[in-house]
């Protein structure tokens, strides 16, 4: 796990509106966002395999445009602390983005990238991995090795 560490070409906060996290997702549901992002961290993982609560809604954008365009879309206001999303231009975009998913009609990033991401994550972030790994990642591997 050394090797990878989660880092960003840009990342903003902003305060949309509504509250909880759960509600940002809610709103992200009825918006037309077209393509571009997918739920990353606890709010993807909340969707793949839920396990523990969450404040903030990360999201990985493709780029600097599809990044702004979401947060417009989501009426978002920028702010430096209070944010409930948090917008994200991954710096591994092609590994973010490999293999996504739909959960509840939205993108989200893969079991693998949430696992990564999550791992190191300073919020209950390790239990939500290992959460992850025993409901998803692990019975993928053994039935790899199974053949």
């Amino acid at each position: 796990m050394r090797a990878y560490r989660r880092r960003w070409v840009e990342s903003s906060s902003y305060f949309v509106s509504v509250t909880p996290a759960q509600a940002v997702i809610d709103v992200m549901r009825r918006a037309s966002l077209g393509d571009g992002y997918a739920l990353a961290l606890q709010a993807g993982a909340s969707l793949i395999a839920p396990y523990a609560e969450f404040d903030v809604v990360d999201v990985y954008a493709h780029d600097r445009d599809a990044a702004g365009m979401l947060a417009q879309r989501l009426e978002g206001r920028e702010v430096q602390r209070g944010a409930n999303l948090r917008v994200s231009v991954p710096f591994y975009r092609v590994s973010a983005f490999f293999d996504l998913q739909e959960a509840a009609g939205l993108p989200v990033v893969s079991d693998l990238q949430l696992y990564l991401d999550l791992y190191d994550y300073p919020l209950r972030g390790r239990e939500q991995a290992e959460h992850l790994f025993e409901r998803r990642l692990g019975p993928r591997l053994e039935a790899a090795e199974r053949g």
